[in-house]
């Protein structure tokens, strides 16, 4: 039960880096797979520096290529264009080593560069969970669940989407929140300013521990919100040079994106056997109770109530949204910002409180192998084809509540002929 020294605990991080990463990484030729307009922009990112030496987008331009906007006679990315830069190393070192940047090596290099980015949240993740819990077991069960068992590997790791940069973002804000001193609070500000340029929805969760620095760490607060100011003004320059105003936020305009069924978006994003938090990752059920305790008594721990509070508000918001279900792609995508807070929450509660019923043992075991089977599904076999046949689930999003055809179901299927086919 003895915190873990400083030693221990880095030998553990690059044990589970190094764990994370491979499992990434395994058999990466049969993963490459491009999510069209969310990872495109990122993956052509650095082709625009290269050749374009801005942030415009000319001359790139494929048939059909609706994840661009047209202003000014320039080409901008409808998406923020942060996850774009984390692809920039792997480019200059296939550049150098000669390999062509085809559409083929441009999936391929930005899983692998996703797959740094997870990973490498992985370690921070250990590293700020760790701090908040004294049991080396619950530390690194809690960091194995959040690699392995949720959308970080069978989403965030498959490519660059805005998800994998959010999550290394957001672990090193939680993890200087950990360390608890002065410096290091008013510091993530940093980390948190950038994950909401890097995704302008993360504010929902970035703006209750903005709060949580004001109630508890009120000398810093100023110093908080200038290092915060840096990704901010960076965000506002780019999207007043480029949009022509900062209220896009670096991104297309929000629209009427917010007029779907709350109470239909919120048992989708929880239930539902193809998208559902709780179908797809069951542990985080211990995660739900949880937050309802933390929240009964909110100021026992800040941190915890600042998490859950942006727990509460991104699955409020997305409920409206009006593809709750976060178009083709796998699992609970749109709530992946949400796994290092939901996992730190399964860590403090199992420590506090469910670890000392005995049958929460054999259900939190249950509910983790069925995560990491299911993940592992989206890893190395999704797409399976749910989502466009027999027709697209964006025209007939009744096809998400089907349990004997939905995207588990379809997944198993082409596991099982994988098999078959090796004998």
């Amino acid at each position: 039960m003895a915190k873990l020294s400083t030693i221990h605990r880095g030998w553990i991080a690059a044990a589970l880096f190094v764990l994370s990463l491979c499992a990434y990484l395994y058999n990466y030729r049969y993963r490459i797979w491009s999510a069209g307009g969310d990872t495109t922009p990122a993956e052509l990112l650095p082709l625009a520096l290269e050749r374009n030496h801005s942030l415009y987008f000319d001359g790139l331009e494929e048939p059909g290529s609706w994840w661009f906007y047209r202003l000014n006679g320039h080409l901008v990315s409808g998406y923020p264009i942060v996850p774009g830069f984390f692809n920039v190393p792997a480019y200059a070192i296939a550049r150098w080593q000669g390999v062509p940047l085809d559409s083929m090596h441009r999936s391929m290099l930005s899983m692998v560069s996703a797959s740094f980015v997870v990973a490498t949240s992985v370690v921070v993740f250990f590293l700020a969970v760790s701090r908040m819990v004294t049991r080396r077991s619950i530390a690194i069960g809690a960091t194995i669940l959040y690699a392995m068992g949720t959308t970080a590997m069978s989403v965030a790791a498959r490519g660059m989407w805005q998800h994998g940069p959010s999550l290394l973002f957001i672990t090193i804000g939680l993890w200087l929140f950990a360390r608890g001193d002065r410096v290091s609070i008013a510091l993530a500000g940093l980390p948190l300013g950038f994950a909401v340029f890097n995704r302008p929805m993360n504010l929902l969760l970035v703006a209750p521990l903005a709060l949580y620095v004001l109630w508890s760490h009120r000398r810093v607060f100023l110093p908080f919100c200038a290092v915060a100011a840096i990704p901010a003004a960076l965000m506002a320059w780019y999207s007043y040079h480029y949009w022509g105003t900062v209220t896009t936020l670096g991104q297309y305009p929000a629209g009427n994106w917010f007029l779907g069924h709350f109470f239909a978006g919120v048992a989708g994003l929880f239930f539902s056997p193809s998208r559902g938090l709780l179908i797809f990752t069951p542990p985080f059920l211990f995660s739900i109770l949880m937050l309802f305790a933390v929240l009964a008594r909110p100021l026992r721990d800040p941190l915890l109530t600042a998490m859950s509070l942006g727990i509460v508000a991104t699955i409020t918001v997305y409920a409206k949204w009006y593809s709750w279900w976060g178009g083709y792609s796998f699992g609970y995508r749109l709530l992946t910002e949400l796994v290092p807070f939901l996992a730190i929450l399964l860590a403090v509660g199992w420590e506090r409180y469910f670890m000392k019923a005995r049958p929460n043992y054999a259900i939190l075991a249950i509910a983790a192998l069925f995560a990491f089977y299911v993940h592992f599904l989206g890893a190395f076999f999704a797409p399976c084809g749910f989502d466009w046949i027999p027709n697209s689930i964006d025209q007939h999003p009744e096809r998400l509540w089907s349990w004997t055809d939905g995207e588990l179901a379809r997944c198993t299927d082409r596991f099982a002929e994988r098999i078959q086919s090796h004998f």
